[in-house]
């Protein structure tokens, strides 16, 4: 049988203590010199030639869905293999949405949008909801139409606080 030995707990030193802004769960490991915990990045490979999957997302040969990230798109800013892949980002259509596809393209520029425009918001009235909070954030790097569709929903120009959820559109919808 073997033993491990365990290093002795690791101490703040004093100049570190006085200027460590207050303990939080997202800083502890800086605040006392461990690494971070990696970032965690749900994917899937939705091509049955390469991995089976109990996920709805239709077939696509030679493709990586990356999900599950809201906000956190910035874990994909490193990433530096995707650069000259073809990005397509598929998320609510709402000003949220909006704004995380704004995020992904300050990493990945060539990114395009997928099902997040009129047509579809209005082919889909019957499944539309309310967005509690839109997010007042300029988007620089919206194309056009994208822009439109987000200035509709901020001024309320089709319906007071509207927000469609990218899980309520069928697969069988034409992409743009």
């Amino acid at each position: 049988m073997t033993c491990e030995v365990m290093d002795a707990p690791r101490r703040l030193p004093q100049a570190a203590a006085m200027n460590a802004p207050a303990l939080s769960v997202a800083g502890f490991e800086a605040r006392y010199g461990y690494r971070a915990k990696p970032a965690q990045i749900r994917f899937r490979l939705p091509d049955q030639k390469l991995c089976l999957n109990g996920f709805a997302f239709p077939d696509v040969p030679q493709a990586l869905v990356i999900f599950g990230l809201g906000y956190g798109l910035r874990s994909l800013k490193n990433a530096g293999r995707l650069a000259g892949t073809p990005i397509h980002y598929w998320g609510d259509i709402d000003s949220h949405g909006f704004a995380m596809l704004d995020q992904l393209r300050s990493y990945l520029p060539h990114t395009r949008s997928l099902l997040i425009d009129g047509a579809t918001l209005l082919d889909h009235e019957a499944l539309w909801g309310c967005e509690a909070k839109p997010t007042p954030e300029s988007l620089p790097r919206s194309h056009a139409d994208e822009r439109a569709l987000f200035d509709d929903l901020c001024l309320d120009r089709i319906a007071p606080a509207l927000r469609l959820e990218q899980e309520r559109i069928g697969f069988d919808r034409p992409s743009n």
